[in-house]
């Protein structure tokens, strides 16, 4: 999957020149990836698109607005709001709703790895991570002087 300085969103499921498909047109900001093909767009409206199949179209909103990051990966999808809230569901559930808050505020970055690990960098740069999705359960990982994160 990759997304050109149009806006616009291309993938293809195959290594070499060539054979892309264009997903999505324009005013796409963002965008990230998961098992079994999981798709995730984020538009320049803050709205948060999933779908699990590469082809044009196809996309259903998760969330209408308001969102500022998105990440994904193993079963796991995360985004965090524009109030630096972070909000996390399976990827197997491509729908609007379903989505469990897992902290309220403070949060600048997120990144979701593989069997569900999930990790975040919080305003004072210090990191977080954790392996399910849920209301708390975070582990403070590094206290302050980070400023990016990746989970793999």
């Amino acid at each position: 999957m990759m997304l050109d300085s149009s806006g616009d969103v291309w993938a293809k499921n195959s290594i070499g020149s060539g054979g892309w498909t264009e997903e999505a047109s324009g005013g796409i900001t963002a965008i990230a990836t998961g098992d079994n093909g999981f798709q995730m767009i984020l538009d320049s409206s803050g709205d948060v698109w999933a779908k699990n199949s590469i082809g044009s179209g196809g996309w259903t909103e998760e969330v209408s607005g308001g969102q500022a990051k998105i990440s994904a990966g193993g079963g796991t999808q995360m985004m965090l709001d524009s109030y630096g809230d972070v909000w996390a569901k399976n990827t197997s559930s491509i729908s609007n709703g379903g989505w469990t808050e897992e902290v309220s505020g403070g949060t600048t970055s997120i990144s979701a790895g593989s069997s569900g690990f999930q990790m975040i960098l919080d305003s004072s740069n210090d990191v977080w991570a954790k392996a399910s999705i849920g209301s708390g359960g975070w582990t403070e990982e590094v206290t302050g002087n980070q400023t990016a994160i990746s989970a793999g």
